[in-house]
């Protein structure tokens, strides 16, 4: 096996990564959140999952693009198999499957639910 090398993160450094099923997230130490993997379910935060369909996301992208405010400090990062959740100072993000209510939203919409933001 040969491990590849990531150029798409090229220049930064991870503070913290975290892995699902088959999906990683990164938060940058310049406080970028960075997801690649397969994208069921919206499982990578980037948005353009559809339901059922393994969408995969080669190149490291952008996370909750334009969703969270730009000088706003991400601190915690959680993923689980098929979900994410990211602490940013006072607010709770989360995106991906939703069947059981991991969004922690009060619904429980069973694919690529909407990313949302929820104070804590």
């Amino acid at each position: 096996m040969n491990p590849l090398y990531n150029s798409a993160l090229l220049g930064r450094r991870v503070a913290k990564l975290e892995c699902g099923h088959s999906s990683c997230n990164v938060i940058t130490t310049d406080n970028q959140l960075i997801g690649w993997g397969e994208n069921q379910y919206g499982s990578v935060g980037v948005g353009t999952a559809r339901s059922g369909v393994q969408y995969r996301v080669s190149i490291p992208a952008l996370c909750l693009k334009g969703m969270i405010p730009s000088k706003k400090k991400l601190s915690l990062l959680s993923v689980g198999s098929y979900h994410g959740v990211v602490l940013v100072e006072d607010q709770l993000y989360a995106w991906g499957y939703n069947l059981y209510g991991q969004l922690g939203d009060n619904s429980t919409c069973k694919l690529n639910h909407n990313m949302f933001n929820k104070d804590r």
